[in-house]
């Protein structure tokens, strides 16, 4: 009976230290500049670091064209994107690593900020989550190298965004503005 009762405690405090490490990526800082829109991916509420792990981030295809991801390499210096279908609206496998301080990413924290074009105006689904590989679903690491119970990770997404494709003007209109004015000009003169 004893064993029994050692055997529960000990597995009680391994279910609470797993679930210590609980924590949240989430997309946060939307930004739209002319035909630019850049988000970030952070992190938040590893109490006991995030080391390594991996996410899919998702988008409609025919409102944003994905044009590149810079990830903050100053925490996590192994990073790259494993499976790049921008053309069909996602990436995943996108993997980031600490190999240099595993155990420092405990506040809110920058993993990587993703770039597009707009291609047009309208509402794009916007999401983020667990990325999978060949097999199954990517874990995330502690910055004690422990595995990081995935019940007790969550993925925060905005949904749907609305963004406005600003028109420009093309090299042709303003040439064509340039000999108008100059027209003008010489005509008054």
């Amino acid at each position: 009976m004893k064993i029994i009762k050692t055997l529960l405690c000990t597995l009680s405090l391994c279910l609470c230290s797993i679930q210590a490490n609980a924590g949240v990526l989430f997309v946060d800082n939307i930004q739209q500049q002319g035909n630019q829109l850049t988000f970030d991916i952070n992190g938040s509420g590893f109490t006991d670091g995030l080391s390594a792990g991996a996410f899919f981030a998702g988008w409609d295809n025919a409102i944003l064209n994905f044009t590149h991801i810079d990830f903050n390499d100053a925490l996590f210096d192994i990073n790259g994107i494993g499976l790049d279908e921008s053309a069909l609206g996602f990436i995943d496998e996108t993997l980031f690593a600490a190999a240099l301080a595993p155990g420092a990413n405990t506040n809110t924290f920058n993993i990587a900020s993703l770039s597009f074009d707009i291609l047009a105006t309208g509402d794009s689904v916007l999401f983020v989550d667990q990325g999978f590989d060949l097999f199954g679903p990517a874990p995330f690491f502690d910055g004690n190298g422990g595995q990081i119970d995935m019940n007790a990770l969550s993925f925060v997404s905005p949904g749907l965004i609305s963004v406005t494709k600003v028109n420009t003007p093309t090299h042709l209109s303003l040439m064509l503005i340039a000999i108008f004015a100059l027209a003008l000009r010489q005509k008054r003169a």
